[in-house]
């Protein structure tokens, strides 16, 4: 499907033909069609309810991702749920990451429930409060989730 400056598809099952990808599901795949020269940016991802994100989910994702590397599209992950993350599962997502470079992108209800996605979320963070690419959202997930940088308290007299 086409909207605005995306592509997206639903619920697709992704099998490896010469790359080392396992047989697996992701409910979606999204193609943004703004790179400006630079790779395409292209974003896979796992959404739960309350549900736990698991080792499996991450392994299956990363694996995909990682056969993009070194390709014309620049991969990202998506982990999206309608709870708050644990810890175990914020630990357990942060392995897809790259070694150099953020790829990994963290949405809880928190995220996902106001009409800016950061809305709520940088009132407790310092990042920034508007995200327009998945470059700006796995950026947002390193300060909130896996190097989180909290707002310090006012400090006016």
């Amino acid at each position: 499907m086409l909207s605005g400056d995306m592509i997206y598809s639903t619920a697709m099952n992704i099998t490896g033909v010469t790359a080392d990808v396992a047989r697996c599901e992701t409910d979606f795949v999204i193609v943004s069609q703004r790179h400006y020269g630079r790779r395409i940016p292209i974003a896979m991802g796992e959404c739960k309810a309350s549900g736990e994100i698991t080792d499996g989910d991450v392994q299956n994702l990363k694996r995909v991702a990682d056969a993009f590397e070194g390709t014309r599209m620049e991969p990202f992950i998506v982990f999206a749920k309608t709870a708050s993350f644990t810890r175990e599962e914020i630990t357990r997502c942060q392995t897809a990451q790259k070694a150099y470079g953020h790829r990994v992108i963290l949405l809880s209800g928190r995220e996902l429930e106001p009409y800016f996605v950061y809305e709520r979320t940088e009132k407790e963070f310092e990042i920034r409060s508007s995200a327009v690419s998945f470059e700006d959202l796995a950026r947002a997930t390193e300060g909130i989730y896996f190097n989180p940088r909290p707002k310090q308290p006012s400090t006016t007299q």
